[in-house]
């Protein structure tokens, strides 16, 4: 049984992790599972789409790690189209920010997908995964070892903001959002700007913390941009509590300087 794991190579330390969740946890072998980033998967020499290509199609189920950056790259979206036209079990883990809203926009909108973070979740993962002939059941104790050797690197992944020597962090817009809002004797917009990193609110990691910014600004003419930076201090977030939007928790941050954008906006 061959199990393939689609992933950007940008997450490799992340897919790392994983490869061993699912030889520890799962009770897997290294050789039966096929990923790019691993150094012993590709020979020297070897013609890295022929292996991609050939492996696909020979393998019984594929893994979908579902970050930020697997659905910026074209390389992973043909992986994903190519395994939907073969028909193949693909079993999609998500990686917060995304959301399961996030594959609507694939190929497999309406499979059922895992959060990847919640090791109740990933229990129901592993068991699907053995039920299918992969790995073997391993003890309690060394799935939750396992699985807590995975989180942290999942939460270093997912949450790490770090403060500059003036008690900022820099976040990297992903999607924007604008309303308008009519306020005499001009227009007032709200812009709402999903960020690449989960908001650290001097908690520590918190499970489904928000990604989701409100800027508040007059200009018609100047907003963040997906790839613009937003500069601001922590403490100055407040959470915005039945703002309209489902899903999201919404959190509005004053003074923000906005890097890459013509004008600050506060």
């Amino acid at each position: 049984m061959k199990l393939f794991i689609s992933h950007a190579a940008s997450d490799k330390d992340l897919v790392s992790a994983l490869v061993e969740l699912l030889i520890d946890g799962v009770g897997m072998n290294n050789s039966d599972i096929f990923c790019t980033s691993s150094l012993s998967t590709l020979k020297t020499g070897t013609d890295f789409k022929t292996r991609v290509k050939e492996n696909l199609m020979n393998c019984h189920k594929v893994i979908l790690l579902a970050t930020e950056s697997f659905f910026r790259s074209p390389f992973c979206l043909a992986e994903l189209g190519a395994a939907w036209i073969m028909d193949k079990d693909i079993c999609p883990l998500i990686v917060p920010p995304v959301n399961f809203s996030d594959l609507d926009r694939t190929p497999i909108a309406g499979s059922q997908a895992r959060d990847i973070s919640v090791v109740d979740v990933f229990a129901i993962i592993r068991d699907e995964l053995n039920k299918d002939g992969f790995g073997k059941q391993v003890s309690t104790q060394q799935f939750f070892t396992a699985f807590n050797d995975f989180k942290k690197e999942l939460n270093d992944f997912m949450w790490i903001l770090k403060t500059d020597k003036d008690g900022f962090v820099t976040v990297t817009v992903t999607e924007h959002q604008r309303e308008i809002h009519k306020v005499q004797p001009q227009f007032h917009y709200h812009d709402y700007c999903k960020i690449d990193k989960q908001l650290d609110l001097g908690r520590g990691y918190i499970e489904n913390e928000s990604h989701w910014l409100l800027l508040s600004t007059y200009s018609s003419k100047n907003h963040p941009e997906p790839n613009d930076k937003l500069r601001f201090k922590p403490e100055l977030i407040k959470e915005v509590i039945n703002h309209g939007k489902k899903d999201i928790r919404l959190f509005e941050v004053s003074s923000v300087q906005a890097v890459g954008v013509t004008v600050n906006i506060s």
